[in-house]
Order: structure tokens, then sequence, then C-alpha cells
């Protein structure tokens, strides 16, 4: 089961990194706009609040997950992040509840959950190709969108889209190739997404400053189909701004080697 939720996690960050590059007066010359303008940045604080189900063989497992996410110098040799995240896992009337800390810092990705302290060495461009596979728009056109519409609300614009499976399934088969020695332990995964739909809203500088996504994707992991309904609401705290990353005693943690992937 742990490595249900695990998995569920990763393969859904990987989405919704996906589903936030996506999504551009009409409303498409605003979102050329804000990939452009999100594409300078390099300081990022974000909040993410999420609500996650995975079914399998007719038992229901609940993730509701909080976690703040903080980095500096995205795009640059001296990238640093932190993330601090809270997560509590419901089954069979068992309650269970899991925090977490990462950070990357020079090279060495750490992380510090239940007690134990581990770090494991990350190249840098890995770290960055997958960045960038994962939020540059670039590449994207209105062809990988079924619908985007546009409202203004409280001095902001609010995008509604709905996203094509198809596309988005390209995407994520590229995305989880490019992190897949981060998921050899787990095993082979696949994501087959059913649906991806939500709301944007963007401030009068063109950032993001919130997000609210909606989806439903199968996973499987090692032949073993796990369908997954999410729901994920982001803050994007002062973009434009610079980002202060603080860093903990990393001399404390001990180092691991990753599986390799197959």
């Amino acid at each position: 089961m742990k490595k249900w939720i695990q998995a569920g996690c990763v393969a859904l960050v990987t989405v919704l990194m996906i589903v936030v590059g996506c999504v551009s007066k009409n409303p498409w010359q605003v979102l050329a706009r804000s990939v452009a303008k999100q594409a300078t940045l390099t300081d990022l604080d974000t909040s993410v609040a999420m609500e996650m189900t995975l079914s399998q063989e007719g038992q229901k497992v609940s993730v509701v997950s909080d976690m703040d996410l903080k980095c500096s110098g995205i795009n640059t040799p001296d990238m640093k992040y932190a993330t601090d995240s809270a997560m509590t896992v419901s089954a069979l009337g068992i309650t269970q509840q899991l925090d977490m800390q990462t950070y990357y810092y020079d090279g060495w990705c750490y992380t510090d959950m239940i007690g134990e302290k581990y770090k494991y060495a990350t190249d840098l461009s890995t770290i960055m190709n997958s960045l960038q596979q994962n939020m540059n728009t670039s590449n994207l056109t209105a062809a990988q969108m079924l619908d985007l519409s546009m409202t203004e609300e409280n001095g902001q614009t609010v995008l509604a889209f709905t996203a094509d499976p198809t596309q988005m399934n390209e995407q994520v088969k590229e995305a989880l190739g490019l992190i897949g020695d981060q998921l050899a332990s787990l095993g082979e995964i696949a994501m087959d997404v059913h649906d991806v739909h939500g709301t944007y809203t963007i401030n009068k500088d063109g950032y993001y400053t919130a997000a609210h996504v909606i989806m439903s994707y199968e996973m499987s992991i090692l032949g073993i189909s796990i369908p997954v309904d999410a729901d994920i609401h982001m803050t994007f705290n002062n973009p434009g701004e610079p980002v202060n990353v603080e860093l903990p005693d990393l001399s404390a943690y001990n180092e691991i080697e990753l599986p390799e992937a197959d």
C-alpha cells in the first residue's frame, strides 16, 4: 500500500506540473503571456493542498496532503529547494500521518522522513531537464486542450480549461521517463490519464497566483491497475519576488544509492 501511495503522489505531481504549464484578449493570448512570464522566474514559493483517493480490490485509500515548496536559483548552477509536507493516509478505518522534508543543494537530494535522514547524489542537469520538461510550454498547442475559456474576477483573470487526455498521456510518458531513476525502487509504473480540468488564476502582471485542478487517471504498478481521483489547490505566493530557501544542517544525512532503472 505504501508503494501505491508513494507512486500515486509522484505520478500526480508529474501530471500536475505538466498541467500548470499547459494552460494561454483571447484566452490563448493570456496563456502565452503567462507562460512567458513564468519562464522568467528564478524563484518560486508555492503551497499545495491535495485530496487523493486510490481504489484497489474494493478498498479505498484516502490521502490528504499539504506541502510548502520554496525554490531559488531556478535554471542556474546555484539552484536549491526545500519542501515541507504533511500527509494523512486513511484506509480500513486506520489513519496514519507522515511528515516529510526534502531538499536539493549542490548536487544532492536530501530527505528527512519517519526519523530517517538520507541523501543521494543527483546531477543538476537531470533535475533541470525534468523541470524543463514539466514546466516548459513552448511545444504545447491548442490541439492539446479540449476547451479554454476566460473570465475576470476581483481584478484577476481566471482561465477554465479541459485538457486532452491523449495529449496529456504523451506528456506524462515523456516526463516519467526523465525521472525513471527516482521511481526504480517502486517497480514499473505507467499512467493512463482520463480527465484533467480546472481553473488557473492570473494576476495583472501575468503571473499565476492560484490553480485548482481536478483529475482522474489509472496508475499501473507491476501490472496492478489502481484508479486515482485527485483534487488539488495550489497557491503561488508573491510571484516574481525573491525567495529565501532555508536549509537545515545537511551533515547529519546518510548517503544512499538509488536502485538503477531497468
